[in-house]
């Protein structure tokens, strides 16, 4: 049989990206190719099974030369790379090269989402993407900016780095035929951020939005956890603010919360292609988002699913504009609104490897 290894930061750690590995493993079996996934940055775990068992071998490498042993121990057919900024997917390529394997690009970025814009990184990410026999893009954002890095079009695949959205859409089915579709009613508008509780998501400036509106014209919740975690329980104390805070939750639990409310806001800093998009589209909610996150881009259509804004200077006038002129939507619209699966996205990526071996 042949292999593929996978090497990329982590994949435990992050569950919304287990689904898609689960998928890309099982179509690549299809096909007589085994996957197998070297994560070089994966945390320890205390508790050994995650909440979504990985189908793939999976090992925690964490080092360079950890995924080099990985590598000369699998002797894969090909090599799919999830980035470039650290040693370990250097020392992917040059393996590649050496053994004379076909090695394919999986990754993200965009001239609105990259940390890092001198010279030195540009050249750098063009010098290391050239090298690839064929690149898989999170995005449109990311395509068009790897163009401008010298990358011929023809080189690449564009995707959309989506979650799991066909749970997120069974969940909002199972919740409408137990309880109808969720309506606003008498109640004030309700707000929800749901994931890490950290600056690059703006959570600062959310909490600080809020402040600017009355207290009886919405509500907001808050779910999950972070260095920034403080400030939202300072806000649930707060007598002027309608703040409630959840805590890190299940994905069933969030998936629930995320249908209940009305306006998902993601005022984050920087994004390249958030999964949450998917994930809060997928449950029927409309959407508040960022300039700075790719997947606005791709998954938003203005006015009807979402809206799209800069979060430094328009985020008050935009939530002030909500709270008195409600969006009207149907939630099943919009979750509608999203065509990209885990199973059509993997499946991108796995003709792409397949391309390269047979």
């Amino acid at each position: 049989m042949k292999t593929c290894v996978f090497v990329t930061r982590s994949i435990r750690s992050q569950t919304p990206r287990i689904p898609g590995a689960n998928e890309l493993f099982l179509q690549l079996k299809e096909q007589g190719v085994e996957l197998h996934i070297h994560a070089y940055k994966e945390p320890d775990f205390e508790d050994t099974t995650p909440e979504i068992p990985i189908l793939a071998p999976h090992k925690a490498t964490h080092s360079g030369l950890a995924v080099l042993r990985g590598l000369l121990a699998v002797k894969p057919s090909v090599v799919l790379v999830g980035g470039y900024g650290d040693l370990a997917n250097w020392v992917a390529l040059i393996y590649a090269k050496l053994k004379r394997i076909p090695i394919v690009f999986w990754g993200s970025g965009s001239d609105v989402s990259i940390i890092h814009s001198g010279s030195v990184y540009r050249w750098l990410k063009s010098f290391f993407l050239k090298k690839m026999n064929h690149i898989l893009t999170y995005g449109n954002k990311t395509t068009e900016f790897y163009q401008s890095l010298g990358i011929d079009r023809s080189m690449m695949t564009t995707c959309q780095n989506v979650s799991d959205t066909s749970y997120f859409k069974s969940e909002l089915v199972k919740y409408i035929d137990e309880h109808g579709e969720p309506t606003q009613g008498d109640r004030p508008l309700r707000f929800i951020f749901a994931g890490r509780l950290v600056p690059r998501k703006g959570i600062d400036l959310l909490l600080s939005a809020l402040k600017e509106l009355p207290k009886d014209a919405y509500e907001c919740w808050f779910l999950g956890d972070g260095v920034l975690r403080p400030l939202v329980e300072e806000a649930v104390e707060d007598p002027t603010m309608s703040v409630s805070y959840f805590g890190k939750c299940s994905r069933d639990i969030v998936a629930s919360k995320i249908i209940q409310s009305d306006v998902f806001v993601m005022p984050t800093r920087q994004d390249q292609f958030s999964r949450v998009t998917s994930e809060v589209l997928s449950c029927g909610c409309f959407m508040v988002t960022s300039i700075n996150d790719d997947a606005a881009y791709d998954l938003i259509e203005e006015g009807k699913n979402g809206l799209v804004i800069d979060p430094k200077t328009q985020l008050v006038e935009t939530l002030k504009t909500l709270v008195k002129n409600p969006p009207q939507y149907s939630k099943l619209d919009v979750s509608n609104s999203l065509k990209e699966t885990v199973a059509s996205y993997s499946e991108k990526i796995s003709k792409s490897i397949l391309a390269q071996i047979t």
